[in-house]
């Protein structure tokens, strides 16, 4: 049977639109959102809402204008209290499934400056940078992470006392599958399923909405 051309055009236009439905993988970090309610005793009033995840693993431009790698981990801070509370970056320490620990973090405010601190009844938004560069040379560290799992150590000041915190993030492998559309739009989608195998798998995953 012979085709015309403009019907093998339309076929080979449809091959390339399945083409680009086939599935794509990216990295990510669950949870995707941990919310912590910081109290001074359990009993106690809420003093501050602070969610953490890890937002990306990424390249950037160093002060010394070479390129490295970075993880950028996101806290916002709700202050419920009637005192500014204060995040510690200095305190917050990330390591890799190895217990490799990397390089100081380098905090981000959203509203503009360097200060940590929010007051009564605001929300700020926070970015912590942590280098994957050695964080001692001389002891032999040549940068390589295994970012099976990270694990973050933070610690908020408020009246009265420090909360401290240990958090661990699973990487989990998101993988989005596209399907053709009845006008040839291609369709990207997304489910949540439950993990699988080490590390972590969901299909067609997508993060949890942030709450505001």
């Amino acid at each position: 049977m012979v085709r015309s051309r403009p019907f093998l055009r339309a076929l080979a236009t449809l091959a390339a639109l399945l083409g680009a439905c086939r599935s794509s993988s990216t990295d990510q970090f669950g949870p995707y959102g941990h919310l912590s309610t910081v109290r001074a005793a359990p009993a106690s009033a809420p003093i501050a809402d602070v969610e953490l995840r890890v937002a990306e693993v990424r390249e950037h431009t160093r002060a010394d204008r070479k390129h490295g790698r970075e993880v950028r981990l996101r806290a916002d801070v709700k202050n419920r209290s009637a005192d500014p509370v204060e995040l510690l970056p200095q305190e917050c320490v990330l390591r890799d499934a190895g217990g490799k620990a990397f390089g100081a973090a380098r905090l981000r405010r959203d509203s503009g400056g360097r200060s940590a601190v929010v007051q009564p009844g605001e929300r700020e938004g926070f970015d912590l940078f942590f280098p994957l560069r050695p964080a001692d040379p001389a002891a032999g560290d040549d940068g390589a992470r295994d970012l099976r799992s990270l694990t973050l150590d933070w610690a908020l000041r408020f009246a009265g006392g420090t909360w401290r915190e240990t958090i661990v993030f699973d990487r989990l492998v998101v993988v989005q599958r596209g399907w053709l559309g009845p006008y040839g739009e291609v369709t990207i989608g997304s489910t949540r399923t439950e993990p699988t195998t080490e590390p972590q798998v969901y299909r067609d995953a997508a993060p949890e909405p942030r709450q505001r």
